[in-house]
């Protein structure tokens, strides 16, 4: 496990920090999940538009999928899956990634990135956990003031 805080005074700053931990673990997993916790605006989706520069894919894609719960952003070499469970009961969103895990192809890599994962159980997190090559990444975002933001990124693996 690794641990780390950090902070951010601009959105740019924060789809900076994005970039850089993408960029660090891109090649070393198949599938790379993406917790994200924290209050309305703190800047999850912000921090995914970072996650999306980094692989590529225009920043100006990444909306936040509250009433669609998921968007799929797809390139030659990976998907970037951005979810949303803000909307969603807490046993349904559960359900959900959990068969939605279970179609996940194969052939290409994969980064989900989920916004309000404390509506996810322990066993849904060990399942993500438990997959091959796969890491998880959980990103809480504190707002300080207006511009600031605490950023506290646990980098979680069980080998």
């Amino acid at each position: 496990m690794n641990y780390f805080i950090t902070s951010s005074v601009s959105v740019e700053q924060t789809h900076l920090i994005a970039k850089k931990i993408i960029k660090k673990i891109y090649k070393k997993f198949n599938i790379i999940f993406i917790l994200l916790y924290g209050n309305l605006g703190c800047g999850k989706t912000e921090f995914v538009k970072g996650v999306a520069k980094e692989l590529k894919i225009s920043p100006k894609k990444i909306i936040s999928p509250t009433f669609i719960i998921i968007n799929e952003l797809n390139k030659k070499k990976h998907t970037l899956y951005h979810t949303d469970l803000y909307r969603i009961e807490k046993n349904l969103a559960t359900k959900l990634l959990r068969d939605f895990i279970e179609e996940l192809p194969s052939d290409k890599k994969i980064i989900l990135c989920i916004e309000w994962a404390e509506k996810l159980n322990k066993k849904i997190l060990n399942l993500l956990n438990s997959l091959d090559k796969s890491i998880l990444i959980k990103v809480k975002i504190i707002i300080l003031t207006n511009n600031k933001r605490k950023i506290c990124i646990l980098k979680w693996k069980i080998p």
